[in-house]
């Protein structure tokens, strides 16, 4: 029985990193300057759960950046355990806006797909990526 392994040449990990965590930085972005301009905080606590969550995406990218630009590292217990929270908060956060009925109906795979799954899914790649040495596979 033949297994596949999560190695990938440097260029697919590029487009991953580009394509999983771009979109969700884009929201970061949005909401950062909403708040700039603004100058408050609303009182219903969404923003700071979204800019909690929207992190991924800015995290995600200097992480990615890291692996490739240098070889595997490890990383370190507290690290991990905040990648690994942070990746189950923004797919428990996106199932809740869903649920909630805060994302119209036809637009509801784009909030799950693009800023929940994704995101989560190379979150979890780069960590395992970061594992140990020989994790890229070879040009």
């Amino acid at each position: 029985m033949k297994s596949g392994s999560l190695r990938v040449s440097r260029f697919v990990l590029s487009i991953e990193m580009l394509c999983c965590f771009i979109p969700v930085s884009f929201i970061f972005l949005v909401l950062m300057m909403n708040f700039i301009e603004i100058q408050s905080i609303r009182t219903d606590g969404r923003f700071i759960t979204y800019a909690a969550l929207g992190m991924i995406g800015p995290i995600g990218l200097m992480l990615g950046s890291r692996l490739l630009l240098r070889q595997p590292y490890n990383m370190g217990k507290l690290l991990k355990s905040v990648l690994y929270t942070l990746a189950a908060g923004i797919v428990i956060g996106g199932l809740m806006q869903v649920a909630a009925g805060n994302i119209l109906l036809n637009d509801w795979w784009l909030v799950l797909i693009l800023t929940t799954l994704m995101p989560a899914a190379a979150l979890l790649h780069l960590i395992y990526l970061s594992q140990g040495k020989n994790k890229l596979a070879q040009n």
